[in-house]
């Protein structure tokens, strides 16, 4: 199981095992894995239709091949490769590498700390507003 934090969906992954023959659309599509070496391979059909929205669109053939590979101590490379023959001429793939956090880090959680990641622009925005009150 892979649990995300937002929107806290949890995916469940059976391995070795196969998509259902007569499988009906599910939110996190449906998943099957196995391993590659030290790789573990993901895929994935069967998403629901709410799934298709920018900036990657889908239709019912849309599939995701997931790649994670141990590259070194504490570095996991994540790699998926999208398909859907309706929509893109070829598939697409992408690689985001992943380093586990220090020791002593603290990570928090995204639903008690989202106004972080706006402060900027908000400490921008009253500056803005105190120059145009100074001009005035």
């Amino acid at each position: 199981m892979i649990l995300g934090e937002y929107p806290y969906d949890a995916r469940i992954i059976r391995i070795n095992s196969e998509h259902p023959e007569h499988g009906f659309p599910k939110w996190m599509g449906d998943s099957i894995g196995y391993w590659e070496a030290d790789t573990l391979v993901i895929h994935t059909n069967n998403f629901r239709d709410e799934h298709s929205y920018p900036p990657i669109l889908s239709t019912e053939t849309f599939e995701v091949e997931e790649r994670l590979s141990l590259t070194s101590e504490g570095n996991i490379l994540y790699k998926y490769t999208v398909t859907d023959p309706q929509l893109y001429t070829q598939p697409f793939t992408a690689e985001i590498p992943f380093t586990r956090m220090e020791q002593g880090r603290v990570l928090y959680e995204y639903a008690c700390h989202e106004g972080n990641y706006s402060w900027g622009n908000s400490l921008r925005g009253a500056r803005m507003q105190e120059r145009i009150a100074a001009e005035n």
